[in-house]
């Protein structure tokens, strides 16, 4: 995987550079939110497992507060325009989680499963004909990136006026790829508002703990236990014409 990191990032380079040599017809930079959702069944399993067996465990009603839910994200987007094509770069970061907790007189106990995602990718668009003079516009395309996944294991137990805090940290590097639907709508010369939709699919790595990569993240059965964020886009955003 480390391979291919540094063969997608030399191509990103490349494009970002040779670009600036390139007679191009605008450069836009855009700002978006925007809404996913995520597949995750390998997550929401591994926090159900261990949800069970705690509750086995010390004999107690855990509630699951969220398991890994739909959340918003922001992404930055910079696409040089050449004729009917737009390429670029593509930044963009998501959250999510999973939680459980139980309370009562004796003191508290939780457990989290944190989850990022920050994906630098390239944009890669096509606007079809007929659209030079018109204030709406529309692009199809696509994102793509690698995906540096940060995972947050902890535990918290609060006993009267004692603390005890448990915690791992685990990182993969997926492959993203969303084909994307683009809408652009000019407001005020070079100032647009734009919107998206897309599917991101997702090739997933293994979760491996950031302290020693040799160690990476297993159920109880010896599975790989992996984030996925596959899922649906939908943005919202405004961009400017830079040239």
């Amino acid at each position: 995987m480390n391979f291919i990191a540094k063969i997608f990032f030399t191509f990103l380079t490349f494009v970002l550079t040779t670009s600036i040599n390139v007679r191009c017809q605008g450069i836009e930079l855009s700002a978006n939110t925007f809404y996913g959702t995520f597949e995750m069944s390998s997550m929401k399993n591994f926090h159900q497992e261990i949800t069970d067996d705690l509750s086995e465990q010390i004999n107690v009603p855990f509630s699951v507060t969220d398991n890994f839910p739909g959340h918003y994200g922001l992404e930055l987007q910079l696409l040089i325009n050449q004729g009917n094509f737009q390429y670029g770069l593509n930044i963009n970061s998501i959250t999510t989680g999973a939680n459980t907790s139980y309370s009562d007189f004796s003191g508290d106990i939780s457990m989290s499963n944190s989850l990022r995602s920050t994906t630098v990718g390239g944009s890669f668009y096509f606007a079809p004909d007929g659209q030079s003079n018109h204030k709406l516009k529309l692009y199809i395309g696509a994102v793509v990136g690698l995906s540096l996944v940060n995972h947050d294991f902890e535990t918290k137990l609060i006993l009267q006026s004692n603390t005890d805090i448990t915690s791992y940290e685990f990182k993969a590097m997926n492959i993203s790829f969303r084909p994307t639907i683009r809408l652009n709508y000019q407001i005020y010369k070079g100032i647009f508002a734009t919107s998206f939709v897309g599917y991101c699919i997702e090739i997933s790595d293994k979760l491996k703990l950031s302290e020693n990569e040799d160690l990476h993240l297993l159920n109880s059965e010896g599975d790989v236990v992996k984030a996925n964020f596959s899922g649906l886009r939908l943005g919202l955003g405004i961009g400017v014409q830079l040239k």
